[in-house]
């Protein structure tokens, strides 16, 4: 049974990396910067498929909500969703994040093999090292999916966020709970996508902060909060594996021509 340990996001540094462009000099002195932290003590690294930083933020504070006792750095990675911009459906917007965590646990596993060679490629599996000195290209890493997605029900169009960690051998995913979204809003996303349908109306937008769902409930509520909140709910299959052992996730690969969202 896997578990996964607290976080503490106390002198945590996001790093974000682009790996098309991973030979080049300044990456990797960036790279080894951010692994230098690690050898301060054992860590897990948590790479988002994204480098939103509302997305970014809402996983640090998901981690460090979790269990606040074990350091952990968190990074992302531009990825492709794979599915429409604007996912419809439990399983589309599933399916994104999915793509988003298996993109992100491959380019860091990438990354570690240019950094450490092949027996680092490996750290995903659970492999926590021995040697302080080792640490940071031993530790473990787990990928990490947002997509955010919008499902009509009764007539109501709700918006929400699905969460999938992968770990290097399994796929653990979650969703938050929902929001209705102003029916202006829900009949002009076709044409006018999300984001401006919401300016339209006069709200702003906001999509890599707190979003409209912070400005329309007076911050009582927000983006990262209800992404934080997926996160939540991934960890928990995360951390109680051996009762999800029967659990096959759907495939991940898209067949069909889409137009993706790639942050």
């Amino acid at each position: 049974m896997r578990t996964l340990v607290a976080v503490t996001c106390v002198g945590v540094g996001v790093g974000v990396y682009a790996l098309d462009c991973y030979s080049k000099i300044p990456l990797l002195a960036a790279a080894r910067r951010r692994l230098k932290r690690l050898k301060a003590g054992p860590a897990l690294r948590a790479v988002l498929g994204s480098t939103n930083p509302g997305k970014l933020k809402a996983l640090e504070a998901a981690l460090a909500e979790w269990a606040p006792d074990t350091a952990c750095d968190v990074g992302g990675f531009a990825t492709s969703s794979g599915v429409p911009d604007q996912p419809v459906g439990l399983e589309e917007t599933l399916l994104g994040a999915k793509n988003r965590a298996l993109a992100a646990f491959e380019k860091q596993r990438q990354l570690d093999l240019l950094l450490f060679g092949e027996s680092s490629s490996r750290a995903g599996s659970g492999s926590s090292g021995k040697a302080a000195d080792e640490v940071g290209s031993r530790s473990p890493f787990i990928g990490v999916g947002l997509e955010s997605g919008l499902v009509v029900v009764d007539g109501a169009t709700i918006d929400t966020c699905a969460c999938a960690i992968f770990d290097g051998t399994r796929l653990y995913v979650g969703f938050s709970s929902g929001w209705s979204l102003p029916p202006r809003v829900a009949t002009a996303i076709a044409e006018r996508g999300y984001n401006q349908a919401f300016e339209d109306i006069g709200i702003p937008s906001d999509d890599r902060g707190a979003g409209v769902l912070a400005r329309l409930s007076t911050g009582t509520l927000s983006r990262p909060k209800q992404m934080s909140e997926a996160i939540h709910a991934c960890l928990l299959q995360h951390a109680n594996a051996s009762l999800y052992e029967d659990y096959e996730p759907l495939g991940v690969v898209v067949t069909r021509p889409v137009v993706s969202n790639f942050d």
